[in-house]
C-alpha cells in the first residue's frame, strides 16, 4: 500500500450530513483529476490517490464552493478532511487554505512516520542510499523497529515487496534505492492496521513519477583518499631502502554518477494526452577503486630450503613481538634470554619418513607463487615473515529505472516501474594471497517489475490489481573458475585440487567455493474497496510465490591439508636447544615434504530415484514456497470526531520444499515425525502410548 486514500463527510450549517456532492481531487503536479460523491449518509473517499499535493473541493447546486488546498498526501497516508457548506445566495465561491502539514487529519492507528521527498534529497547521506533514512524515525535502531527481530520487516517499492527470498538480512535490499530514484517514503513501527502485514515492521517506498513539467538532474559524487592520513599500524612498517613507504596509505576513490528526468509523454495524434501520461528515467552508476595493504605470511629464503633457524632457550618471535629474535629488517637479533648463538639446521637429516622436500614438484610449483619476504612483523621472523603489498579491488555498478503512469480516464490509471542493475566485483570473492595469483569475482544481475492498475468500479466502489516480479541473482566465481585461474592449481591425473598448508598462507584460498542463487517473487494481489453509510468497507488478497534456486560447491573441488600423518614427525626432541620452537619446525617439515594428513572431497548426486554421487558435481537445491494472505477492515466513521478502525488479518507461510525432491521428509509429514508414541503433540504426554509407527524418511 503505496498510494494514499483521503475520506470525510460533507455537511450543511445545521450539521446535517449532504449526500450527492461532487468531490474533487485535483494533483497539483500532474493536474490529474479525480472524483466522486458523497453517498446518503455524506461520506466520500478517494482509495487510492498518488502522493503528492492536492486541492479539493466540494461542490452541490445551492450551495458555496469549498476548496482546501495544498493538502499533502504522502506515501500510504490515511487522511480525514471534512467538508462545511454554506447556502449560495449568487454564484458564490469560497475558498479554505488548509495547513501545509496535515498531521492532524491522519485516520489511522498505526504507529510512524514519513520521509519525505526534499528530505530524502537534502539530508546527508554519505552512500547515496535512501534506506539508510529509515532509521531517522523514532522507534528504529538499525533494522529492529520497535525491539523485533530483523525478520519481521516488510520493505516495499512501488507496492511490492523487494526483499530477498533467500537472505532476510532486515534493513536491506538487492537493489540499490538511490536518493535520486525514491520519492519518499513511510516508516510504520507499530502497524495496527488491518492492511499492513507480512512483518511488524513495514517500509513503504514510492519511486518518483513524472509531473506536467519536465524536471531532472546530472550528478556526479566523488570521494578520493587525498586528504586521508595513513594509519598509525602502516607507518609501524617502516621504509624501503629508497625512502617510500613500506605499508602506503590505502587508497580509495569512489564515483557516483547518473542523470534522470521526468515529464510528461504527450502524443496528440493518438490522443489528448494533457494530463494523461507521465515518464521518470534514471541512470545511475557507481566505481569504486581500492588499493589496501595485505600481508600474508612466507617462507623466508633459508626456510624454502629446509633450513630452520632459532636461537636455544627462547620462542622465535617476530619484530613486533615482546622478545623479537629479528629487526623490521630481517637481520637476527640475539635476545637477552637466550642460551647460544643462532642456530641453524636442516630438517631433512632428522625424521628418516622426511628426508627430502616433496619430490612431485608440486609443492614446488605452489610456493612458487608466493614471494620472499619484505616485512618481519609477522610469522616467527626467522623461518616465517610476511610479504606486504597493494591489493586492489574494484567494483562497477550499473542501475537503470524506468517509470510509466497512464490515466486512461478519471476511473482508470496504470502504474508500471521497471529497474535493473548489475554489478560485477572483481577480487571481491576469494581475493587475491599474492600478487600473481588469481581471485575470484562477484558478479550480481537483478532486476523488478511493478504493475499496477486502478479502477473506479462505481461511484462507491474500486479496485485496485498489483502485480510484481523480483529476480535477485548472485554469482560468485572462485579463483580457478575466473581466466587463467585454473593453471594456478596443482594436479593429479588431470584432477585439479587445493593445497592447505600449516605455516603459510595458502596461494589460493581454500575456505570458500563456486556458489550462487537465482531468488524469483512473483506477487498478484487485488484489493477491493466499498463505501457504505459510515463504513468504508476494504478487503484484499495476495499469493506469492516465492524461491530461491541456489547452489554451492563446498568440497567439490579436493583439499589435500598438509600435517601430522599416521607416522609423526620423529627425532626432533633431540635437535639441541630447539625446546619451544619445536611444533614450528615440524609444521615447516611436514610442509617442504608434502605430509598429507587428510584428504577431503564432497560428492553431490544430481537428483532421481537412484542417484549417484558423482566427482565435480554440486550442490543444487531448488527451494519452493508460497504465499497467502487476505484481509479485511472496516474503518467506521461514527461521528465527526470519531472512527474506530476495525480488521482482520490471515497469513499463510508455507514450509519451503525443495521441488527436485531432494531433501529428506518422514513419511506421512507432521504425523510421522512422533514414532510410535502416536501422529500429533499429544503423544509426548502419554508416557507409553503405542497409536503410531515408527518414524521413516
Amino acid at each position: 500500500m503505496t498510494d494514499g486514500s483521503i475520506s470525510g463527510s460533507v455537511r450543511d450549517a445545521s450539521g446535517a450530513v449532504v449526500p450527492q456532492v461532487k468531490i474533487e481531487a485535483v494533483n497539483r503536479n500532474t493536474g490529474v483529476v479525480t472524483t466522486t460523491e458523497t453517498n446518503s449518509g455524506g461520506l466520500y473517499v478517494f482509495v487510492a490517490l498518488n502522493p503528492g499535493q492536492y486541492r479539493l473541493s466540494a461542490q452541490l447546486h445551492g450551495f458555496k464552493k469549498s476548496t482546501l488546498d495544498k493538502i499533502q498526501l504522502d506515501v500510504g497516508a490515511t487522511l480525514s478532511l471534512d467538508f462545511n457548506l454554506e447556502l449560495a445566495t449568487t454564484a458564490d465561491s469560497i475558498e479554505v487554505v488548509a495547513e501545509a502539514r496535515t498531521d492532524l487529519a491522519y485516520a489511522t492507528s498505526s504507529v510512524g512516520g514519513v520521509v519525505e521527498s526534499k528530505r530524502v534529497l537534502e539530508l546527508p547521506v554519505t552512500s547515496r542510499n535512501a534506506l539508510t533514512l529509515a532509521t531517522t524515525q523514532a522507534g528504529t535502531f538499525g533494522s529492529y523497529f520497535s525491539g523485533a527481530r530483523i525478520g519481521t520487516l516488510n520493505i516495499q517499492v512501488d507496492g511490492v515487496n523487494t526483499q530477498d527470498a533467500r537472505l532476510n538480512l532486515g534493513r536491506a535490499n538487492p537493489f540499490f534505492l538511490s536518493v535520486d530514484r525514491i520519492a519518499e517514503f513511510r516508516v510504520v513501527t507499530s502497524p495496527a492496521d488491518a492492511e499492513l502485514g507480512r512483518g511488524s515492521g513495514q517500509i513503504q517506498m514510492i519511486t518518483r513519477s513524472g509531473t506536467n513539467e519536465f524536471h531532472g538532474s546530472l550528478f556526479n559524487y566523488h570521494r578520493n583518499t587525498v586528504l586521508n592520513a595513513n594509519t598509525f599500524f602502516n607507518n609501524l612498517q617502516g621504509r624501503n631502502a629508497d625512502g617510500t613507504a613500506i605499508a602506503p596509505r590505502n587508497f580509495l576513490v569512489r564515483n557516483q554518477f547518473g542523470a534522470r528526468l521526468g515529464g510528461p509523454v504527450q502524443l496528440p495524434k493518438l490522443y489528448n494526452g494533457k494530463n494523461k501520461t507521465f515518464f521518470h528515467v534514471l541512470f545511475e552508476g557507481e566505481r569504486i577503486r581500492q588499493r589496501g595493504r595485505a600481508t600474508r605470511t612466507v617462507f623466508t629464503e633459508q626456510a624454502r630450503q629446509g633450513i630452520f633457524r632459532y636461537f636455544p632457550g627462547v620462542q622465535n618471535g617476530n619484530a613486533s613481538a615482546l622478545r623479537p629474535v629479528v629487526d623490521f629488517s630481517g637481520n637476527p637479533v640475539q635476545p637477552a634470554t637466550a642460551t647460544g648463538s643462532l642456530q641453524s639446521v636442516n630438517l631433512f637429516q632428522f625424521d628418516p619418513n622426511r628426508t627430502r622436500p616433496d619430490q612431485t614438484g608440486r609443492v614446488k610449483s605452489a610456493m612458487d607463487l608466493m614471494p620472499l619476504p619484505n616485512v618481519f612483523n609477522v610469522g616467527d621472523g626467522l623461518n616465517t615473515a610476511g610479504y606486504s603489498w597493494i591489493q586492489r579491488s574494484q567494483t562497477d555498478t550499473n542501475q537503470i529505472s524506468l517509470k510509466l503512469d497512464h490515466n486512461f480516464s478519471e476511473k482508470q490509471r496504470l502504474t508500471f516501474s521497471w529497474n535493473r542493475e548489475t554489478s560485477q566485483s572483481p577480487n571481491g570473492f576469494q581475493s587475491q594471497r599474492f600478487p600473481i595469483t588469481p581471485g575470484g569475482s562477484i558478479d550480481s544481475p537483478d532486476s523488478a517489475y511493478a504493475l499496477k492498475l486502478f479502477s473506479v468500479v462505481r461511484s462507491n466502489l474500486t479496485n485496485e490489481v498489483t502485480v510484481g516480479i523480483l529476480r535477485s541473482r548472485s554469482r560468485s566465481l572462485a579463483p580457478w573458475e575466473v581466466e587463467g585461474g585454473a593453471a594456478a592449481l596443482p594436479r593429479i591425473n588431470n584432477q585439479p585440487f587445493l593445497i592447505d598448508f600449516v605455516s603459510v598462507t595458502d596461494p589460493i584460498l581454500t575456505d570458500n567455493d563456486p556458489q550462487g542463487r537465482l531468488s524469483p517473487n512473483y506477487q498478484y494481489s487485488n484489493n477491493l474497496s466499498w463505501i457504505k453509510g459510515k463504513h468504508n468497507f476494504k478487503a484484499g488478497a495476495a499469493v506469492w510465490f516465492t524461491s530461491t534456486n541456489g547452489f554451492n560447491s563446498f568440497d567439490v573441488m579436493p583439499r589435500v591439508n598438509f600435517g601430522q600423518c599416521i607416522i609423526p614427525v620423529a627425532n626432533f626432541q633431540n635437535i639441541p636447544g630447539i625446546g619451544a620452537n619445536r611444533t614450528a619446525a615440524e609444521n615447516m617439515l611436514n610442509d617442504l615434504s608434502g605430509s598429507v594428513t587428510s584428504v577431503i572431497q564432497a560428492f553431490n548426486a544430481p537428483g532421481g530415484s537412484n542417484p549417484q554421487y558423482l566427482p565435480g558435481e554440486v550442490k543444487a537445491r531448488v527451494w519452493r514456497s508460497r504465499e497467502h494472505y487476505f484481509f479485511f477492515k472496516d474503518d467506521w466513521r461514527v461521528s465527526r470526531r470519531l472512527t474506530i478502525n476495525l480488521g482482520l488479518r490471515y497469513e499463510y507461510y508455507q514450509v519451503p520444499h525443495d521441488k527436485t525432491g531432494k531433501t529428506a521428509a518422514t513419511v506421512g509429514r507432521q504425523a510421522g515425525l512422533f514414532g510410535i508414541s502416536g501422529t500429533d503433540e499429544t503423544a509426548m504426554f502419554r508416557p507409553g502410548a503405542t497409536g503410531g509407527s515408527h518414524s521413516r524418511v
